[in-house]
C-alpha cells in the first residue's frame, strides 16, 4: 500500500515572518533617525521705521511710537507661538521616536517567531517523513505476514484433507445440507399450514439428517445471521407440526420446537418474527395453552416493531371469545389495528393477512348475538360479509373451515351461523361462495 506524502508548504510561513520582521526593523531604524531634535536656530527681525517726510514733526512722531508699539506687540506674538510650536514640534518628534521603538520591538519579535516557526516547520517536516515512513514498512511488512499465513495455512489445510479425508467430506456435507435447508426456508417459514403434515415423507427425512448434520451450527455463537434464524425457525414449526400431528402429542417433539424457537430468538436478539413464533408456540400449539406466555412474546413483539399484522392478528384471536362481549370488542380493536399496516411481518402476505378479514368477520357475526335492534344486526352482518368477500379473494381458508363456521352442528366453530342464516344475505353469501370456489380453483393449479 503506498502512503502519499502531502507537501503543506510550511516552510513558507517562517520565510514570510522573518521578512515581515526586517521589514519593521528597516523602517523602525529609519524612523528612529528622522525623530531626533534638531537644534532651533531664532531669527531676530530688525524692525525699521519708515522714513518719512515730516511736515509735522510733532503728529508723525506719535505715528511713529504707535507703529513702533504694533511691531512690538506682533514680534512678543510671534515669538510666543514660536515657542509653542517648538513645544509642540519637540512632542511630535518625542511620539515619533516612541513609536520607531515600539516597531523595533514588533519587527525583532516578528523575525525571531518566524526563526522559531521555520525550524518547528522543519522539525515536523523531518517527523513527519519518518512516521510515513515507519507506516509503509508496517503496511508492507503486515502484507507480507498475511500472505505468508494464508499459504501455510492452505498448506495445513492440503495436508489435513489429505490425511483426514473424512474431515473435508463432512464440510462439504455441511454445506450441502444448509442450501437444502435455506431452499425450503422460504416456502414454509411464513405459513400458517402444519409444516410437518404438509411434508412428504422424503422431505421429512431429509429435514431429520439435516437437522443432524448442522446442529453444531446452530449451537455456534458466531452464527447471528438472518439465514442462520429462518433456518432455525423452520426446524420449530416442523417439530411443532409433528407435536400437533402425532396423536400422542410427545412433549419431545414440542420441547424440540420451544428449542428451535428460543434460540432462533437468542440468535437474532430477540428478533420479533421469532418472538411471533414463540408466542404461536404457547398460545396456539402447547396443551394446555399458555395464554399469558404467548402475549407476553406477542406484546414484546409489538412493543419492537409495532407496524406488522402477525402480532396484532394473534392478540386479536387470542382475545376472540363469543360469549363475552368486552372481549369481542377487543379483538376487533386488534384485528381493526392490523389492517392498517401493509406487512406481516416484515413482507406483504397475502394469504395471512386474508386470516385478518376472516377473523373480522366472525368478530362481526359473533357480536349480533349481544343486539337486539334489527337494524343494528343488520349492518353488523353487512360487515361482516364485507369482511368475508376479501378474504374470499385469496382462498386461504380451506373448504372445510368454512363450512363448519356457516352450517350448524359443531358449536366449537359455527362463528359465521348468523350469516349462514340470514335469508336477507343469502344472495350476497352465494356470491361470497363463488369468489372462494375460483380461489380455491387457482391455488389448486
Amino acid at each position: 500500500m503506498k502512503v502519499p506524502i502531502v507537501w503543506t508548504r510550511l516552510s513558507i510561513i517562517p520565510v514570510v515572518l522573518m521578512g515581515v520582521g526586517l521589514a519593521v526593523l528597516v523602517y523602525w531604524f529609519a524612523g528612529l533617525l528622522r525623530a531626533q531634535p534638531e537644534e532651533r536656530i531664532r531669527e531676530r527681525t530688525a524692525v525699521r521705521a519708515p522714513a518719512f517726510s515730516a511736515p509735522d514733526a510733532a503728529a508723525l512722531e506719535r505715528q511713529v511710537t504707535h507703529l513702533s508699539n504694533q511691531v512690538d506687540s506682533l514680534t512678543k506674538s510671534k515669538d510666543d507661538l514660536k515657542k509653542q510650536l517648538d513645544s509642540v514640534s519637540d512632542q511630535a518628534s518625542h511620539t515619533q521616536w516612541l513609536l520607531s521603538v515600539i516597531l523595533g520591538t514588533v519587527g525583532l519579535l516578528a523575525l525571531v517567531q518566524g526563526l522559531f516557526a521555520f525550524f518547528s516547520a522543519q522539525n515536523y517536516t523531518t517527523q513527519a517523513e519518518n512516521a510515513i515512513k515507519r507506516a509503509k514498512e508496517a503496511v508492507d511488512a503486515a502484507e507480507a505476514a498475511e500472505k505468508e499465513a494464508k499459504k501455510k495455512g492452505d498448506d495445513v489445510g492440503a495436508k489435513i484433507e489429505a490425511k483426514f479425508p473424512m474431515l473435508a467430506d463432512a464440510e462439504s456435507a455441511l454445506a450441502e445440507a444448509f442450501g437444502q435447508l435455506g431452499k425450503l426456508t422460504p416456502a414454509l417459514v411464513d405459513s400458517d399450514k402444519n409444516v410437518y403434515a404438509n411434508s412428504d415423507p422424503l422431505t421429512r427425512q431429509k429435514i431429520f439428517a439435516i437437522e443432524t448434520i448442522s446442529a453444531i451450527q446452530f449451537v455456534s455463537p458466531v452464527n447471528r445471521g438472518k439465514e442462520l434464524a429462518g433456518k432455525l425457525r423452520l426446524l420449530g414449526k416442523f417439530y411443532a407440526g409433528k407435536f400437533s400431528s402425532d396423536g400422542q402429542h410427545l412433549h419431545t417433539d414440542f420441547d424440540r420446537a420451544y428449542y428451535y424457537f428460543d434460540l432462533a430468538a437468542q440468535m437474532s436478539n430477540r428478533g420479533f418474527p421469532a418472538l411471533n413464533d414463540l408466542g404461536w408456540l404457547w398460545s396456539f400449539v402447547a396443551i394446555p395453552p399458555q395464554p399469558d406466555k404467548g402475549r407476553a412474546c406477542f406484546e414484546e413483539s409489538l412493543r419492537a416493531v409495532p407496524k406488522q399484522q402477525r402480532a396484532l392478528y394473534n392478540l386479536g384471536t387470542m382475545a376472540f371469545e363469543k360469549g363475552k362481549k368486552a372481549r369481542l370488542e377487543e379483538a376487533r380493536d386488534y384485528l381493526l389495528k392490523a389492517k392498517e399496516h401493509p406487512n406481516w411481518e416484515t413482507t406483504p402476505n397475502p394469504a395471512m393477512a386474508s386470516h385478518v378479514d376472516y377473523n373480522l368477520a366472525c368478530v362481526c357475526d359473533a357480536l349480533v348475538n349481544f343486539e337486539t335492534d334489527p337494524a343494528v344486526k343488520s349492518s353488523l352482518l353487512d360487515e361482516c360479509a364485507r369482511w368475508l368477500e376479501q378474504a374470499a379473494a385469496v382462498g386461504a381458508q380451506p373448504r372445510e373451515l368454512l363450512d363448519g363456521d356457516l352450517k350448524p352442528g359443531d358449536k366449537e366453530k359455527e362463528d359465521l351461523i348468523n350469516l349462514g342464516a340470514s335469508q336477507a344475505h343469502a344472495g350476497i353469501l352465494r356470491g361470497i361462495l363463488d369468489k372462494y370456489e375460483a380461489a380455491w380453483r387457482t391455488n389448486a393449479s
